[in-house]
């Protein structure tokens, strides 16, 4: 497996929507050190009507291909490590989808 070339997680999704924009989620990474903030995205209201499902999903992203990259160690069925394998390159594709 390549070196995954995104933000490094964990990444964060703010508590709560910013109460002066009450429909705006930021998911974030602090890896940079205490002081750094690395903004990678923002989900609204304007977006979906799941956008706070979309926004913890964005989220938990970096933990999510990890555990793949972390299971597919131990997976023995060819036809799950196929399906753990295209997620992990879906992924981890450059160019989009």
């Amino acid at each position: 497996m390549s070196k995954s070339k995104h933000t490094p997680g964990p990444w964060k999704l703010n508590p709560q929507p910013n109460p002066n924009r009450p429909t705006y989620y930021a998911i974030y990474s602090k890896t940079g050190g205490p002081d750094t903030v690395d903004h990678i995205c923002q989900v609204t209201k304007q977006m979906s009507e799941n956008w706070q499902a979309n926004a913890q999903l964005i989220a938990a992203a970096p933990v999510m291909l990890d555990a793949l990259k972390r299971a597919l160690t131990g997976i023995d069925d060819y036809r799950i490590r196929i399906i753990v394998k295209s997620a992990i390159v879906q992924a981890e594709k450059e160019g989009g989808l």
